[in-house]
Protein backbone atom coordinates (compact mmCIF):
# COMPACT_ATOMS: atom_id res chain seq x y z
CA UNK A 1 0.00 0.00 0.00
CA UNK A 2 1.13 3.53 -0.80
CA UNK A 3 0.09 6.29 1.58
CA UNK A 4 0.16 10.01 0.83
CA UNK A 5 2.01 9.81 -2.48
CA UNK A 6 4.66 7.31 -1.34
CA UNK A 7 5.50 9.11 1.90
CA UNK A 8 4.65 5.79 3.53
CA UNK A 9 4.74 2.30 2.02
CA UNK A 10 3.39 -0.82 3.72
CA UNK A 11 4.50 -4.22 2.40
CA UNK A 12 3.40 -7.64 3.59
CA UNK A 13 4.75 -11.07 2.64
CA UNK A 14 7.14 -9.75 -0.01
CA UNK A 15 9.76 -12.32 -1.00
CA UNK A 16 12.42 -13.00 -3.63
CA UNK A 17 12.56 -10.82 -6.72
CA UNK A 18 9.65 -8.72 -5.50
CA UNK A 19 11.83 -7.33 -2.70
CA UNK A 20 14.62 -6.38 -5.14
CA UNK A 21 12.64 -4.86 -8.00
CA UNK A 22 8.95 -4.25 -7.34
CA UNK A 23 9.32 -2.82 -3.82
CA UNK A 24 12.14 -0.39 -4.76
CA UNK A 25 10.02 0.66 -7.75
CA UNK A 26 7.10 1.51 -5.46
CA UNK A 27 9.43 3.45 -3.17
CA UNK A 28 10.73 5.51 -6.11
CA UNK A 29 7.33 6.69 -7.39
CA UNK A 30 6.43 10.35 -6.96
CA UNK A 31 4.37 13.05 -8.68
CA UNK A 32 7.17 15.56 -9.19
CA UNK A 33 7.41 16.85 -12.77
CA UNK A 34 10.83 16.51 -14.35
CA UNK A 35 11.78 15.81 -17.96
CA UNK A 36 14.01 12.94 -19.04
CA UNK A 37 16.53 13.62 -21.82
CA UNK A 38 18.10 10.83 -23.88
CA UNK A 39 21.25 11.26 -25.97
CA UNK A 40 22.77 8.36 -27.94
CA UNK A 41 26.52 8.71 -28.37
CA UNK A 42 29.01 7.17 -30.76
CA UNK A 43 29.74 4.27 -30.62
CA UNK A 44 26.20 3.10 -30.06
CA UNK A 45 27.00 -0.59 -30.47
CA UNK A 46 30.77 -0.88 -30.35
CA UNK A 47 33.41 -1.08 -27.66
CA UNK A 48 35.64 1.45 -29.43
CA UNK A 49 35.72 4.93 -27.95
CA UNK A 50 34.80 7.80 -30.26
CA UNK A 51 34.40 11.13 -28.49
CA UNK A 52 32.55 13.68 -30.67
CA UNK A 53 33.83 17.01 -29.40
CA UNK A 54 31.50 19.12 -31.57
CA UNK A 55 28.35 17.46 -30.29
CA UNK A 56 29.66 17.50 -26.71
CA UNK A 57 30.35 21.24 -26.92
CA UNK A 58 26.84 21.93 -28.25
CA UNK A 59 25.33 19.65 -25.61
CA UNK A 60 27.22 21.49 -22.86
CA UNK A 61 25.91 24.84 -24.13
CA UNK A 62 22.37 23.41 -24.27
CA UNK A 63 22.61 22.11 -20.70
CA UNK A 64 23.92 25.45 -19.45
CA UNK A 65 21.05 27.31 -21.15
CA UNK A 66 18.31 24.94 -19.97
CA UNK A 67 19.32 24.25 -16.37
CA UNK A 68 19.74 27.75 -14.96
CA UNK A 69 17.05 27.29 -12.31
CA UNK A 70 17.31 23.55 -11.60
CA UNK A 71 20.15 21.13 -11.09
CA UNK A 72 20.52 18.29 -13.58
CA UNK A 73 21.22 14.65 -12.85
CA UNK A 74 23.44 13.07 -15.51
CA UNK A 75 23.56 9.29 -15.92
CA UNK A 76 26.25 7.98 -18.24
CA UNK A 77 27.51 4.61 -19.34
CA UNK A 78 31.03 3.56 -18.34
CA UNK A 79 32.32 3.60 -21.92
CA UNK A 80 34.98 6.25 -22.65
CA UNK A 81 32.87 8.34 -25.05
CA UNK A 82 30.06 8.72 -22.52
CA UNK A 83 32.41 9.44 -19.61
CA UNK A 84 34.22 12.15 -21.58
CA UNK A 85 30.93 13.76 -22.58
CA UNK A 86 29.49 13.60 -19.05
CA UNK A 87 32.65 15.14 -17.58
CA UNK A 88 32.53 18.09 -19.96
CA UNK A 89 28.78 18.60 -19.51
CA UNK A 90 29.15 18.56 -15.71
CA UNK A 91 31.90 21.17 -15.90
CA UNK A 92 29.57 23.52 -17.73
CA UNK A 93 26.65 23.52 -15.30
CA UNK A 94 25.09 22.41 -12.03
CA UNK A 95 25.15 18.65 -12.60
CA UNK A 96 25.50 15.49 -10.59
CA UNK A 97 27.07 12.69 -12.67
CA UNK A 98 26.58 8.99 -11.99
CA UNK A 99 28.08 6.22 -14.11
CA UNK A 100 26.14 3.01 -14.73
CA UNK A 101 27.54 -0.05 -16.49
CA UNK A 102 23.91 -0.96 -17.21
CA UNK A 103 23.88 1.87 -19.77
CA UNK A 104 26.74 0.36 -21.76
CA UNK A 105 26.09 -0.61 -25.37
CA UNK A 106 24.95 -4.09 -26.29
CA UNK A 107 27.72 -6.70 -26.05
CA UNK A 108 27.94 -8.12 -29.57
CA UNK A 109 30.15 -11.03 -28.56
CA UNK A 110 33.24 -12.54 -30.17
CA UNK A 111 32.60 -11.20 -33.67
CA UNK A 112 31.12 -7.69 -33.37
CA UNK A 113 31.34 -6.89 -37.10
CA UNK A 114 29.32 -9.93 -38.09
CA UNK A 115 26.93 -9.45 -35.15
CA UNK A 116 26.28 -5.86 -36.19
CA UNK A 117 25.06 -7.08 -39.58
CA UNK A 118 22.74 -9.59 -37.85
CA UNK A 119 21.33 -7.05 -35.41
CA UNK A 120 18.06 -6.33 -37.23
CA UNK A 121 17.35 -10.07 -37.63
CA UNK A 122 17.96 -11.13 -34.02
CA UNK A 123 15.08 -12.24 -31.81
CA UNK A 124 14.50 -10.51 -28.48
CA UNK A 125 15.83 -13.47 -26.45
CA UNK A 126 18.38 -14.61 -29.04
CA UNK A 127 21.91 -14.13 -27.70
CA UNK A 128 24.95 -13.20 -29.79
CA UNK A 129 27.81 -15.70 -29.64
CA UNK A 130 29.73 -14.78 -26.48
CA UNK A 131 27.60 -11.66 -26.03
CA UNK A 132 24.17 -10.48 -24.93
CA UNK A 133 20.59 -10.63 -26.08
CA UNK A 134 18.19 -7.69 -26.13
CA UNK A 135 16.51 -9.23 -23.07
CA UNK A 136 19.86 -9.16 -21.22
CA UNK A 137 20.19 -5.46 -22.06
CA UNK A 138 16.71 -4.65 -20.75
CA UNK A 139 17.34 -6.63 -17.54
CA UNK A 140 20.49 -4.69 -16.65
CA UNK A 141 18.68 -1.38 -17.21
CA UNK A 142 16.42 -1.98 -14.17
CA UNK A 143 18.66 -0.14 -11.62
CA UNK A 144 18.96 2.78 -14.03
CA UNK A 145 15.18 2.97 -14.39
CA UNK A 146 14.77 3.02 -10.62
CA UNK A 147 17.20 5.92 -10.30
CA UNK A 148 15.43 7.88 -13.05
CA UNK A 149 12.02 7.23 -11.50
CA UNK A 150 13.22 8.34 -8.06
CA UNK A 151 14.90 11.53 -9.26
CA UNK A 152 13.17 14.83 -8.49
CA UNK A 153 15.52 16.71 -10.83
CA UNK A 154 15.65 16.59 -14.65
CA UNK A 155 17.67 13.60 -15.87
CA UNK A 156 20.04 13.48 -18.84
CA UNK A 157 21.00 9.97 -19.98
CA UNK A 158 24.25 9.75 -21.95
CA UNK A 159 24.26 6.25 -23.35
CA UNK A 160 24.12 4.54 -26.73
CA UNK A 161 21.50 3.70 -29.30
CA UNK A 162 19.87 0.52 -28.00
CA UNK A 163 19.86 1.37 -24.25
CA UNK A 164 18.34 4.77 -25.07
CA UNK A 165 15.69 3.22 -27.29
CA UNK A 166 14.80 0.68 -24.58
CA UNK A 167 14.42 3.48 -22.01
CA UNK A 168 12.27 5.49 -24.40
CA UNK A 169 10.03 2.46 -24.97
CA UNK A 170 9.57 2.04 -21.20
CA UNK A 171 8.56 5.65 -20.56
CA UNK A 172 6.20 5.78 -23.55
CA UNK A 173 4.61 2.42 -22.78
CA UNK A 174 5.78 0.84 -26.04
CA UNK A 175 6.64 -2.85 -26.32
CA UNK A 176 10.42 -2.96 -25.95
CA UNK A 177 10.89 -5.87 -28.36
CA UNK A 178 9.37 -3.81 -31.18
CA UNK A 179 11.94 -1.02 -30.67
CA UNK A 180 15.11 -3.10 -31.01
CA UNK A 181 14.99 -3.49 -34.80
CA UNK A 182 15.35 -0.85 -37.50
CA UNK A 183 14.30 2.64 -36.40
CA UNK A 184 10.96 3.70 -37.90
CA UNK A 185 9.70 6.74 -35.98
CA UNK A 186 11.33 10.18 -35.92
CA UNK A 187 12.17 9.83 -32.21
CA UNK A 188 13.79 6.43 -32.75
CA UNK A 189 15.79 7.87 -35.67
CA UNK A 190 16.96 10.62 -33.31
CA UNK A 191 18.54 7.91 -31.13
CA UNK A 192 20.71 6.30 -33.80
CA UNK A 193 24.43 6.34 -33.15
CA UNK A 194 25.39 9.52 -35.00
CA UNK A 195 22.19 11.58 -34.83
CA UNK A 196 23.66 14.31 -32.60
CA UNK A 197 20.21 14.77 -31.10
CA UNK A 198 18.60 14.92 -27.66
CA UNK A 199 15.18 13.33 -27.20
CA UNK A 200 13.06 14.98 -24.50
CA UNK A 201 10.40 12.98 -22.66
CA UNK A 202 7.94 15.24 -20.83
CA UNK A 203 5.81 13.98 -17.93
CA UNK A 204 2.03 14.22 -18.25
CA UNK A 205 -0.78 14.23 -15.72
CA UNK A 206 -1.27 10.74 -14.34
CA UNK A 207 2.37 9.66 -14.45
CA UNK A 208 2.83 8.95 -18.16
CA UNK A 209 5.29 10.63 -20.54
Amino acid sequence: KLYNLSSKVTANQVFGRMSKSVLPFLLSLHVGERPVYLAALIPGMSGRASHDSVFTSRLTDWVRANTKTRSLRVLSSTQPAAIATATQVAAGGSCVVTQHSGLNSLDLGVNPTESLEMLSRMGFHERFDGGESFADLVRRLEPVLLEIEASMDPVLVLSHSLPCRALRAYFLGIEVASCMGAASSSAALALVNDSHSVVELKPRMGGSF
